[in-house]
């Protein structure tokens, strides 16, 4: 291939540009991809592949079982799901205004540090307007309120 690099420097070289662009992307998508091109390195210098045909088919084949086999589970591990669920957990207990009716399967309006917010009663009973209220949950850009301080 590159007549100054040796098959499995090459492997080496592309294995570790692959892991430097998993660091900026943050798709673990490269990280596989780098991991098996180191793989490949090695298993060239050890002797196991000695030609560019059988070093493809197994950095194809590494790539893919690599992929499949931790992809999705490594992803699951560093995307913290659990947390995005509870929105903004430093709100959770604070009293709001609410200024517009919020009826008992419907939406509402409340006033919250100066800003007025989508509201859904978490009880799924009508809130009326001045009803002294607190946030349950936020998701997204709706508040959802209970009149009891959760």
């Amino acid at each position: 291939m590159l007549k100054f690099l040796s098959d499995p420097q090459l492997w080496l070289a592309l294995g570790f540009i692959l892991l430097i662009l998993e660091v900026t992307s943050f798709s673990f998508f490269f990280l596989f991809i780098g991991v098996a091109a180191l793989l490949t390195s090695l298993a060239t210098w050890l002797g196991l592949l000695p030609s560019m045909a059988w070093q493809m088919v197994f950095f194809g084949v590494s790539s893919l079982i690599l992929l499949i086999t931790l992809r999705k589970w490594l992803k699951n591990k560093f995307n913290h799901k659990e947390e995005e669920k509870k929105g903004y957990v430093e709100f959770v207990g604070n009293p709001v205004e609410i200024i517009k009716d919020i009826p008992a399967e419907g939406e509402g309006r409340v006033n919250y540090r100066g800003s007025e917010w989508i509201a859904i009663s978490i009880d799924g009973v009508p809130i009326e307007k001045g009803t002294p209220a607190f946030i349950h949950h936020m998701d997204g850009i709706k508040v959802y309120v209970t009149t009891i301080k959760s």
